[in-house]
């Protein structure tokens, strides 16, 4: 799905795989400029043994990633 409002457009896509690799791949593939994610804020203990792919998608994006809570 695609949408254009004030001259920002959205894009919608369905991926397979790690997210964080799906996600830093399609944008810099599409250049895209910039990657807004959300957060729900796991406890740190569980960022370690899981890791995050918001947490992993800024460490491997090419371009700014939003972050909101």
């Amino acid at each position: 799905m695609s949408l254009n409002l004030t001259g920002i457009e959205i894009n919608t896509v369905i991926k397979e795989g790690e997210a964080y690799e799906a996600i830093t791949t399609l944008a810099q593939n599409s250049g895209v400029d910039l990657i807004v994610m959300g957060s729900h804020g796991k406890k740190r203990l569980q960022r370690l043994l899981m890791g995050s792919v918001t947490e992993r998608t800024i460490g491997y994006a090419s371009c700014p990633v939003l972050v909101i809570h």
